[in-house]
């Protein structure tokens, strides 16, 4: 209530109101993103590290090592490109992350191999795609001379080649087909794993 389900609206509400914050038992905390605890509130402001440029985005971690966050994609906290705000439930215990975290489960959508800066997008966030489903991977069957590694894309309403960049219709935000999934961090002509093979501005 109050902010409207934006991530930035939400941020600048909590910070006018930390009573109403505190009812709700989250407390805003000054943590670095290597101190994050498991069930800490990544609050990420409109436009920072490739999210939203209108709303922001909001993600949970889900591990104790402060490597990885959930939303409506799962991926590897980006760490290098700002700091954004931070809540975390009361009693939360912020703890510097360890190697013998015994949780080494992958979120679903996210692989061991993603970089730093390679999120995952939603289908709400593939290019194209209106229909808001809770999973990265394709939707559309690859068609029978697809390539390996290509993804399907809404916008194009075909399957593109691996490493393919395309700006989705649904949102403005550039994303990079690779292993048959969709990722932020596209910069240019240059995406997060590999420079573009194509690209398809709206």
């Amino acid at each position: 209530r109050g902010y409207g389900g934006s991530a930035y609206k939400f941020a600048s509400w909590a910070k006018a109101y930390p009573s109403e914050l505190a009812r709700m038992g989250l407390q805003k905390v000054n943590l670095s993103l290597n101190e994050l605890p498991k069930g800490a509130v990544i609050v990420w402001p409109r436009g920072m590290c490739g999210y939203h440029r209108t709303h922001g985005h909001i993600e949970v971690v889900v591990d104790d090592n402060s490597s990885r966050a959930c939303s409506d994609f799962c991926g590897r906290i980006k760490k290098g490109c700002g700091q954004p705000d931070i809540f975390i439930p009361k009693g939360c215990v912020a703890s510097a992350p360890t190697e013998d975290d015994d949780d080494t489960s992958v979120p679903a959508g996210a692989s061991d191999d993603d970089d730093d800066d390679a999120t995952p997008g939603s289908d709400d966030a593939t290019p194209g795609s209106d229909d808001g489903a809770d999973t990265t991977a394709t939707d559309a069957p690859a068609a029978d001379d697809g390539e390996v590694g290509s993804c399907w894309s809404p916008t194009m309403d075909k399957q593109m080649d691996g490493l393919s960049c395309v700006q989705s219709r649904s949102n403005g935000i550039w994303f990079q087909c690779k292993d048959g999934l969709w990722y932020r961090g596209v910069s240019g002509r240059t995406g997060p794993f590999a420079p573009c093979a194509s690209v398809h501005p709206l």
